[in-house]
Protein backbone atom coordinates (compact mmCIF):
# COMPACT_ATOMS: atom_id res chain seq x y z
CA UNK A 1 0.00 0.00 0.00
CA UNK A 2 1.54 3.42 -1.07
CA UNK A 3 2.18 5.55 1.78
CA UNK A 4 1.46 8.84 -0.68
CA UNK A 5 -1.85 10.84 -0.96
CA UNK A 6 -2.80 12.10 -4.09
CA UNK A 7 -3.30 15.69 -4.76
CA UNK A 8 -4.21 18.19 -6.85
CA UNK A 9 -0.82 19.80 -7.98
CA UNK A 10 -1.83 23.49 -7.90
CA UNK A 11 -3.16 22.60 -4.19
CA UNK A 12 0.28 22.80 -3.22
CA UNK A 13 2.58 23.90 -5.99
CA UNK A 14 2.60 27.14 -8.24
CA UNK A 15 3.87 26.21 -11.60
CA UNK A 16 5.13 29.18 -13.85
CA UNK A 17 6.80 29.78 -17.26
CA UNK A 18 10.36 31.73 -16.51
CA UNK A 19 11.19 35.19 -17.60
CA UNK A 20 12.01 35.71 -20.70
CA UNK A 21 15.80 36.97 -21.63
CA UNK A 22 17.44 37.41 -24.91
CA UNK A 23 21.04 37.41 -25.11
CA UNK A 24 20.74 41.53 -25.19
CA UNK A 25 19.65 41.28 -21.63
CA UNK A 26 22.87 39.66 -20.43
CA UNK A 27 25.25 41.80 -18.65
CA UNK A 28 28.96 41.01 -16.87
CA UNK A 29 27.05 42.53 -13.81
CA UNK A 30 24.40 42.26 -11.84
CA UNK A 31 22.28 38.90 -10.77
CA UNK A 32 22.35 35.51 -12.18
CA UNK A 33 20.18 34.28 -14.81
CA UNK A 34 19.38 30.76 -14.02
CA UNK A 35 19.47 28.72 -17.32
CA UNK A 36 18.61 25.07 -18.00
CA UNK A 37 22.13 24.70 -18.86
CA UNK A 38 23.07 25.81 -15.13
CA UNK A 39 20.12 23.03 -13.81
CA UNK A 40 21.53 20.27 -16.34
CA UNK A 41 25.29 20.76 -15.69
CA UNK A 42 26.25 22.90 -12.74
CA UNK A 43 29.81 23.73 -14.41
CA UNK A 44 28.26 25.81 -16.65
CA UNK A 45 29.16 29.84 -16.45
CA UNK A 46 25.79 31.49 -15.60
CA UNK A 47 24.47 34.99 -17.61
CA UNK A 48 24.15 37.87 -15.84
CA UNK A 49 21.64 41.12 -16.12
CA UNK A 50 21.31 43.90 -14.11
CA UNK A 51 17.23 44.35 -15.73
CA UNK A 52 15.03 45.01 -12.81
CA UNK A 53 12.90 41.39 -12.93
CA UNK A 54 9.37 41.05 -11.73
CA UNK A 55 9.23 40.02 -8.40
CA UNK A 56 7.01 36.57 -9.06
CA UNK A 57 10.39 35.39 -10.83
CA UNK A 58 13.21 35.61 -8.39
CA UNK A 59 14.34 32.66 -6.84
CA UNK A 60 14.30 32.86 -2.84
CA UNK A 61 15.75 30.18 -0.72
CA UNK A 62 13.43 27.50 0.24
CA UNK A 63 11.14 28.60 -3.04
CA UNK A 64 12.66 26.97 -6.29
CA UNK A 65 12.49 23.08 -7.25
CA UNK A 66 13.75 21.99 -10.42
CA UNK A 67 12.46 18.25 -11.21
CA UNK A 68 13.96 18.39 -14.74
CA UNK A 69 10.84 17.37 -16.26
CA UNK A 70 10.51 18.27 -20.02
CA UNK A 71 7.81 18.07 -22.48
CA UNK A 72 8.17 17.84 -26.01
CA UNK A 73 5.32 19.50 -27.49
CA UNK A 74 4.85 20.27 -31.33
CA UNK A 75 3.95 23.54 -32.81
CA UNK A 76 3.20 24.41 -36.15
CA UNK A 77 4.96 21.19 -37.01
CA UNK A 78 7.52 21.71 -35.31
CA UNK A 79 8.99 20.19 -32.17
CA UNK A 80 9.46 22.77 -28.87
CA UNK A 81 10.78 21.67 -25.50
CA UNK A 82 9.33 23.21 -22.69
CA UNK A 83 10.75 22.06 -18.88
CA UNK A 84 8.43 22.33 -15.74
CA UNK A 85 9.84 24.39 -12.93
CA UNK A 86 8.25 24.33 -9.70
CA UNK A 87 8.30 27.54 -7.60
CA UNK A 88 6.74 26.64 -4.27
CA UNK A 89 4.95 28.80 -2.57
CA UNK A 90 1.83 27.42 -0.59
Amino acid sequence: MSTFRKVELGAIANFINGFAFKPSDWNNKGKKIIRIQNLTDTNKPYNLTDLEIPEKYKVKKGTFSYHGVQLLMFMNGKMKQHYLINIFSK
